[in-house]
């Protein structure tokens, strides 16, 4: 029975939360007692965001700056593609964290964990030329990892 909802949670969305016509208005005239919850993921999220700073290494800033490393020079791909042969692995690219799309970040830190060996390798192995080239950021996460 609707009578017995007393939360509603979702995304903060016009669609589910505005003023005219939402999800949470037209239950909210059947409920005249129903309160809103945020989605709880979001809530997690920015908790997660906010705490970040007391982490060692900024992950979703470290997971931009290796994604644009290799995506701007074909040349560091074929590199890392000898690291990946050498250990005997498939090779797989490292995948984009899109910032505003909070959901990308989990995948993109798993596929850096199953990639974690190859790149280190490659970031740790860098010469003197391709090291200068190379922001410090990447190098500190390799080496604090």
């Amino acid at each position: 029975d609707i009578q017995y909802i007393t939360p509603i949670g979702a995304d903060n969305t016009n669609t589910n939360f505005g003023h005219n016509h939402s999800v949470f208005s037209l239950i909210k005239s059947e409920v005249s007692n129903l309160f809103k919850g945020n989605c709880y993921c979001h809530i997690l999220n920015s908790s997660v965001k906010i705490s970040h700073h007391l982490l060692l290494v900024d992950i979703e800033s470290s997971l931009s700056q290796l994604y644009c490393h290799f995506s701007s020079s074909s040349k560091r791909v074929a590199e890392l593609k000898e690291y990946f042969e050498f250990v005997e692995e498939d090779y797989l690219c490292l995948l984009q964290h899109i910032e505003i799309r909070w959901l990308t970040l989990y995948i993109s830190i798993a596929r850096l964990l199953k990639v974690y060996d190859p790149s280190s390798a490659y970031f740790l192995n860098m010469d003197i030329e391709d090291e200068a080239k190379c922001p410090p950021s990447i190098k500190f996460f390799f080496h604090q990892m």
